[in-house]
């Protein structure tokens, strides 16, 4: 299974939110609930309280501007932007672009 675009996860995490469950940890991940990234990133990890502040945050903007917007803003790294300085940070996963070369 491949790894979810950002307008993907955008799409699935705001359905999550629309059926009010737990969105998938790859959908999650791209918003910055990943403690992974927190920890290779030489972060410290955010507690549960930051953590919800965040995900408030995240389903006011999907809400208000849309799955697509917001997925946009992730794939074209304006999310920053979006988000606020209140949530300087958060870390979000590092994109991975590969590009084939020609043998």
């Amino acid at each position: 299974m491949a790894w979810p675009s950002p307008k993907e996860s955008s799409k699935r995490y705001y359905e999550s939110i629309v059926r009010d469950d737990d969105a998938d940890a790859a959908d999650a991940s791209v918003f910055g609930f990943d403690a992974f990234w927190y920890v290779m990133s030489d972060h410290p990890v955010p507690c549960r309280a930051q953590f919800a502040m965040l995900h408030e945050r995240i389903v006011d903007l999907l809400l208000t501007h849309g799955h697509e917007v917001i997925g946009e803003a992730l794939e074209a790294d304006r999310f920053r932007e979006i988000i606020g300085p209140e949530f300087g940070w958060v870390v979000l996963p590092i994109p991975h672009k590969h590009k084939l070369c020609a043998s």
